[in-house]
Parts: structure tokens; sequence; C-alpha cells
């Protein structure tokens, strides 16, 4: 029995159904069997009954009288009669005191007495009728009959059969019908289980059940069809949520290692790029070297220009510098101007020094912007690998050399050397020392005088910085200035230049010098800081200086940079009498145009192209070129950097209005120019000419 239930468990669903349904048919059927069978006995008792007790009923007067009449041969001839009767196997005469007088049966035996009165009763398996035996008023005793139970099962069974026959038949019929339909009802179970076992197993979304009629499976199937539906719908959210969301990834991993302008790796990928680098020159690998790559003034490119303009220039750098080099070569963008390159293979200083020069030579091509060739220069330091070097170190070697290469006046190329990280530390100890001279103010203003060409009377001064370091002494604005634009100093700086001037031009006005005005340079980045015309015009108020005493001298690369201050700002201070002069005119990138819009009052000719007159024609021509334009746009032009009288002369000769250089002063203190110009008064050639001296941070 416990293995027929553990076949059960695990038999097929149809199986378990075709046997329980066998199960339930065949109880069912014995349970009907039964009843009908049970029904027809007793049916068939009462019947016998009933009819034993008419016979007894007729033989008993018979008997009554053969007993009167005491004849015994047909008191047994009348009990045998009653012997051939169905189902009936004995009969006898009880006396009227309950003694047994005559009796004949087929192997029955009646008890000698009988004390159970009544008209029939059922004695265990035999069924018993009876009559009273009575002759004229007189009880002579009693007829009692008996038949076989058994017997009458049989008959009934007998009766039964054909029944029988035909309910059995019906139940066989019942279980094959039973056994056909069950499998053919499962069968689109067995489908819809395939299906699932398919989904599970292969994780295939793509099947489906079929779906057939309208039925309880039917619907079953219906409905795991849509659930399929809906789960590849949550899957196909899902694979698209996963696909963004990696994409997103990507996304956020790209721009954490990548520059935005030129798409070239950044200095953290960089950086990760020497780290794995050095570990494989640890395990026998090739040399590597670091070489960082520095734009030369590439700030008057987003001057000029736009910073979208300088943008565009920074891609096309990163595309020329990945052509020029090695594909084993990494190139990046630390920031800013400066690029580097992991030099995958470099076991040499030679190789490596000719890949940084070739590295410059991809710079030095023309780039194009707003249809002009614009030209660039660049400078580049190079660091080879140790074995016990890391990706700081290298990099910190790699820029050392780049800050020996500009120091040696640009356009170079460097190789690391130890002592170049003690020229690192000074430059770091002087950019401190630097701060520090700012907020104590230890600067000191010189000025340089400018003179009329013709009648060689001062003019006007610019202001030119100096700083005397307590250890250090005196310290040319060659060496500090340029590392105040760098650092971001040579906005305050500058406007300390500015408030010092304006100061000490009006305590000159009372002083000898009256109506001799101060120019003052202004660095790209302090004109395009926000607030500037707000700054100028405070400190002119602060001093009480008159706006046409102070000139601001501006390069051509500022003006053309429309975008950090607009001409009308400016127009705040030509109202307040301020005059603008363009310094060292021709080594930008001019526009006759914005020269116009900006309303100038003077060029000045740099000294790059005075230092050869009268001697190089091409400079000569080129000062004469300016003089004249300026005058034709009605601007006064100022030579600087005059110092032999053979310059002095062909200037005057071509009608150059104003004059500065050493070949009539150096630039002088306050006291100095006071003892040396207010003794002979200030005389200027035209009222309110001249009035500005100008701040030079860069000589």
């Amino acid at each position: 029995m416990p293995r027929l239930f553990e076949r059960l468990r695990g038999g097929s669903l149809a199986h378990k159904i075709l046997l329980i349904n066998g199960l339930v048919v065949l109880i069912c059927g014995l349970l009907a069997l039964w009843l009908m069978l049970s029904n027809q006995h007793r049916l068939a008792r009462a019947q016998w009954l009933s009819s034993a007790h008419l016979t007894t009923s007729v033989v008993a007067q018979g008997l009554s009288d053969a007993l009167a009449a005491k004849r015994p041969t047909e008191v047994r001839a009348l009990l045998n009669s009653l012997l051939v009767r169905p189902q009936v196997r004995g009969a006898a005469v009880f006396g009227a005191h309950g003694n047994l007088l005559f009796s004949s049966g087929q192997g029955l035996e009646f008890p000698q007495t009988r004390s159970v009165q009544g008209q029939e009763a059922v004695m265990s398996d035999l069924l018993e009728a009876h009559a009273s035996l009575t002759t004229n008023g007189r009880n002579l005793g009693t007829l009692v009959i008996r038949a076989d139970e058994y017997g009458l099962y049989r008959a009934v069974i007998d009766d039964a059969y054909p029944l029988l026959v035909m309910a059995g038949s019906g139940l066989v019929m019942l279980m094959l019908m039973i056994w056909m339909l069950i499998p053919m009802a499962m069968r689109r179970l067995g489908q819809l289980a395939d299906v699932m076992g398919a989904v599970t197993r292969d994780a295939n979304y793509d099947v489906r059940a079929p779906v057939k009629g309208t039925d309880e499976t039917a619907q079953l199937a219906r409905a795991f069809n849509s659930m399929l539906d809906q789960i590849q719908i949550r899957e196909g959210k899902l694979r698209e949520e996963l696909s963004e969301r990696r994409k997103a990834q990507q996304q956020t991993a790209y721009v954490a290692n990548h520059d935005f302008v030129t798409g070239l790796p950044n200095r953290r990928f960089f950086t990760e790029a020497i780290g794995h680098s050095l570990e494989k020159i640890k395990q026998g690998g090739e040399n590597i070297g670091v070489v960082i790559v520095d734009i030369d003034n590439f700030k008057r490119i987003n001057d000029s220009f736009g910073h979208q303009a300088g943008d565009r220039i920074l891609a096309e750098v990163g595309s020329r510098l990945r052509q020029k080099l090695r594909s084993a070569d990494l190139v990046c963008r630390l920031g800013g101007n400066q690029f580097a390159v992991l030099l995958g293979s470099a076991a040499s200083a030679p190789q490596a020094t000719d890949l940084g020069e070739r590295a410059l030579q991809a710079i030095l091509k023309p780039f194009v912007l707003e249809g002009r060739e614009v030209e660039l220069g660049a400078s580049a330091g190079i660091a080879l690998a140790l074995k016990d070097s890391t990706p700081e170190e290298l990099l910190r070697n790699a820029e050392a050399a780049l800050h020996d290469a500009k120091a040696s006046g640009k356009g170079s190329v460097r190789l690391f050397r130890p002592y170049m990280i003690d020229r690192v530390k000074q430059r770091l100890s002087l950019e401190q020392a630097l701060k520090t001279a700012l907020e104590q103010e230890t600067f000191t203003l010189h000025y340089q005088p400018q003179v009329g060409a013709k009648t060689q009377k001062l003019l006007g001064v610019e202001a030119l910085i100096r700083w005397r370091h307590p250890k250090l002494g005196e310290i040319p604005p060659a060496q500090f200035i340029p590392l105040a634009e760098e650092t971001g100093i040579i906005v305050p700086l500058g406007a300390w230049v500015l408030r010092q001037a304006c100061a000490d031009a009006h305590a000159w006005q009372s002083q000898g010098l009256s109506g001799v005005g101060v120019a003052v340079n202004v660095s790209a980045r302090q004109f395009h800081e926000p607030g500037f015309v707000e700054t100028v015009l405070a400190t002119l108020r602060q001093t009480r200086l008159n706006g046409s005493l102070l000139e601001l001298e501006l390069t051509e690369s500022m003006l053309l940079d429309r975008n950090g201050l607009h001409i009308a700002e400016l127009a705040a201070l030509r109202e307040q009498g301020v005059s603008f002069a363009i310094d060292d005119f021709g080594t930008g990138y001019s526009s006759l145009s914005v020269l116009k819009h900006f309303s100038l009052q003077r060029l000045k000719i740099d000294r790059g192209f005075v230092k050869n007159i009268p001697y190089e024609s091409d400079d000569v021509a080129i000062a004469s070129a300016v003089i004249a334009m300026g005058h034709k746009m009605g601007l006064e032009v100022v030579a600087e950097g005059v110092e032999t009288q053979s310059q002095y002369e062909y200037l005057k000769d071509q009608a150059c209005d104003r004059i500065q250089g050493y070949l009539f002063s150096k630039p002088l203190p306050l006291e100095e120019l006071l003892a040396k110009y207010a003794v002979r008064g200030a005389e200027p050639e035209h009222q309110g000419e001249q009035r500005e001296p100008k701040l030079v941070f860069s000589r």
C-alpha cells in the first residue's frame, strides 16, 4: 500500500484523475448494486411471506381435518406437498401444547417444542410462516413452514442477473469513456505544462500556450499567456532601464576620465595610466617618459577671439598631437593650456627629447581662426621614469622641466634634471613672497617720462612697478609679473598700482607737474574682471584725481574679446575723461574696426619695432605705417624704447607725437621725477593732453 501511494504521488495528473474517477465509479456502482439487491431481497422476502401465509391458510384446513380424523398419512402427504414450493425447506405440525407432532424437510430439523406464537417470524437465516389448525372451534395445533434465506438471495440474484450484466457493462463502458476523455482533457494541460517548463528552463518568454475553446483550461492558458505578455513588457522596460543606467554609468565614467573640450583623457586618467605603466616597468617592461606641453601666451587667444575659439584651438592641438606622435603614446589634457603625453617606450633621453620636439612641431603649424592664420608657440618638459618612481613624482619632475623651459625663453624642450626641483621651490617661495608683499604693500612705483617729439617737453608719465625683496633684493618685473598673472595676484596688484598711481598724480599736480597725467598698464585678467569699471571710478573718487589725467593702456587682444567688457561700459570711463591707449601696437591681433569702436586716443609702437630703426628696413616700414595710420585715425602715436639719437631723429622726422625711452629718462621714483621736472616746470603741448602714467608689468 505505501508503494502504491508513492507511485500515485509520483504519477502524472492524468493517471491520478483516472484512478480517482475509476475508484469513485466502482464504489458508486457497488453501492448501487448493493442497494438494488437489498431492495430486491426485501421485496422477495415480503412476497414469499405473503405467499406462504396464503399457502399455510389453505393447507391448514386440510391438515385440521386430517388431524381431527387422525389420518397421519394424509398429514404427511400435505406436509410434503408444501416442500415443492420455492425456497421451502421444511414443514411441521405442532400440537396445541407446542409439542412436535409431524415434520417434513430437506435436512432441516425442527425443535420438539415450540413456544413462539405469531403469524410469522424471522429466525437467523431462515424465514418462517405458520397458521393455526382448528376444527369446530377447537385448537388442534400450528402449521409451520420454513424457507432458506440463502435460497431467497440466490433467487433474487438469478432474477437480477441480466440487470447485473447490463450494469457491469455500463460501468466498464463508463470507465473506458473516462479513460479516453481524461487524456484528451489533460492534453492541453500537458501543453500548458510544457510551455511553463520551457519558460522556467530556458527563460524564453516568447513562447505561448495554445488556446482552444472557452473552458477552464483555455482560460488558464489565456491567463498564462497574458502573464507572459506582462513579463515581457516589464522585462523590456527593465532592459531599457538597465541599458540607460549602463549608458549613464559609462558616460559618468567617461566624463570623470576625459576632458570635455578635447575628448582626451584627463589628469585623473593620465595619472592612473602612469601608475599602470610603472608597474610594468617593475616587472621588466620598457621604460616610459612623460612630456608636459604648455601653449605659450594662450590667454591672448581667449582675450582676442573668445573662449569658444580658444576651445576650438585646444581641440585642434589635441588632434594634432595624436596624429604627430606614435600610437603607443597616450595624449591627455591636464587642464588649461597644458597637455601631457605618456611615452609608451622612451628608453633614452634623446628619444624622449625627439618626441617632445615632435609635439612642439605639431603646435607650431598655424591655426585658422575667423579667416586668419594664428601662430602659437609652446614649451615642453620631459621626465623619464625610474623603477621606484611614482606617478606624482613623474608629473612633478616633468612640470619642473616645463618651468625651466618657459624660464629659458619659451619655445624649447627641457629634460628633467634634479636641480630643476630647486627652481620650482624657489618659484613657490617667490609666489608666497609676492602675496606677502601685496599684503604689506612693499611695492613701489617708478615713472618714465613721455616727452614731445618736437619740443622734448614732458607730456605725461608711465607708471612702472618695482619690487625690492628683503633678502633677494631688486626683482625684475619680468620675473614676478608673469607669476602674478598665472596665480591671479595680478588683479589685486593691478588695483594697488592704479590706486597708488592716481594718488601720486593728484599729489604732483600741486608740486610743479600740473596737467601731467599718468598712464597705467591694465592686464587682460584685470580688464575682464567683473566690476573693473566700478573699480576705476571708485579709485578716481578716492584719490580725487581728475579723470582727464588718467590713461589706461590696453593690448590689442583685450579689445578683440567683446565678451569680457562691453564698449558701453567703457563709455562710463570716457564720460569721466579717462582716455585709452593701445600698448605694444602691432604685436597682437588687431582690427581697425575695434580701434574705431573703442574711441582710443593713442597708439604705442612696440619697442621691438623701434630697436633697429633706422637700420632695419622692415622695422622702419612698420613704424612709418603705424604713425601714418594713427594720424589718419586721429590718434597720437607714442614710440617706446627709444634709446639712441638716430632712433629719435627718425621718429621725429616721421611726425611721431611722443617719445618714451632711456634716451630721455629711465623710470624714476616720484621724488626724482619731481626733482628733475618740477624744477623746470611742466609745459604740456596741449591742454589736458598728457594725463596718464602707465603701469607696465613686464619691463
